[in-house]
């Protein structure tokens, strides 16, 4: 027979491990997905009813996967659970790899998805390259502009929202701003790698292993 007292201590550290999770939990982009210049993704994510609460908006930001900053895809009601990504057929090759930062009032940071592939990109100019490098060599922590002309509306419900508008401020962070990033990012996707969901097999351990355990003990 299984202790009742270690049962309790199992289901409360269970507990402890949700009640730190983030309030809102990616579920695409996943690992291996792709978005194509001129045409239309979804981004879709889930609430996980954990304090705090993200509230009504969700900000999403277009990232390097080596942490630069490109563009903001949008403010997005929280509650709709995905949005459209529609990248502009002119956005320039930045890297091989992207990621997506959710951003909600409430939280102590970004939640960071899947990195993810965007297709069919142009070459950037030498010109951007140039600037780039320059930023980060001199780490002088100002904002530089990068053009990306278009804007999309979600075609769901009539609503709308901005997507990579059309004057978006790139920043380039120094060396230390990446370390951090790349650490934090290297954090959350240790959980997530290989689809690895730790938020949905807590959940099946509160909710369903535990009340089994329960009758299993009181059976026997």
């Amino acid at each position: 027979m299984v202790p009742t007292n270690l049962l309790f201590i199992a289901a409360v550290s269970l507990l402890n491990l949700r009640l730190v999770s983030a309030s809102l939990w990616p579920t695409r982009p996943v690992e291996g997905t792709t978005y194509q210049v001129g045409k239309c993704g979804t981004i879709e994510w889930e609430e996980t009813q954990q304090d705090p609460q993200c509230g009504d908006s969700l900000v999403i930001d277009l990232h390097v996967a080596d942490g630069r900053y490109i563009a903001t895809v949008g403010e997005f009601d929280a509650d709709a659970d995905q949005a459209m990504f529609c990248p502009p057929s002119d956005l320039c090759y930045h890297g091989s790899n992207y990621v997506f930062l959710f951003y909600c009032a409430n939280s102590r940071g970004p939640v960071y998805t899947h990195d993810f592939t965007i297709l069919n990109t142009t070459p950037c100019s030498d010109a951007e390259y140039n600037q780039a490098f320059a930023h980060n060599t001199t780490s002088s922590g100002t904002p530089t502009t990068m053009t990306v002309p278009a804007t999309y509306t979600t075609p769901d419900s009539g609503s709308s929202s901005r997507i990579l508008s059309s004057s978006t401020t790139t920043v380039f962070p120094d060396n230390e701003d990446q370390d951090d990033y790349r650490q934090r990012k290297k954090v959350y996707n240790s959980a997530r790698t290989s689809g690895f969901d730790m938020e949905k097999i807590k959940f099946r351990l509160v909710f369903i292993v535990w009340p089994a355990l329960i009758g299993i003990s009181m059976a026997l």
